[in-house]
């Protein structure tokens, strides 16, 4: 039977989450210098882990334009990448570990 008074305590913990802890002492990060660029760039990545690093490089209609993987034991690696082939417009970078990902806006002028 129901009885006109019903009593229920429910105890909520809330944990404070102030961010995603970084996972080295080197924030992950990419520069592209110069940019806006006449063709050639110099790509700087930093705060690496030892493993696969993929770049990407896409066009404005996500179509990836040029791709290159390789493995890398330091923390920060820097490539030339000669982009002066290719139309003058905007595109992305994409900088993908196992872990981190990156993406960059790019101009070529």
């Amino acid at each position: 039977q129901c009885t006109p008074q019903a009593t229920s305590i429910r105890h909520i913990t809330f944990d404070v989450c102030n961010g995603i802890p970084e996972t080295g002492n080197e924030i992950f990060s990419v520069s592209i210098r110069p940019n806006p660029s006449f063709g050639t760039i110099n790509l700087v990545i930093s705060g690496l882990k030892s493993g696969e690093v993929r770049v990407s490089i896409m066009d404005l209609s996500g179509k990836i334009v040029l791709q290159e993987t390789f493995t890398t034991t330091s923390n920060k690696v820097s490539r030339k990448i000669d982009l002066s082939t290719f139309q003058r417009g905007v595109y992305f970078v994409k900088v993908e570990t196992d872990i981190q990902v990156r993406t960059e806006k790019l101009i070529l002028e």
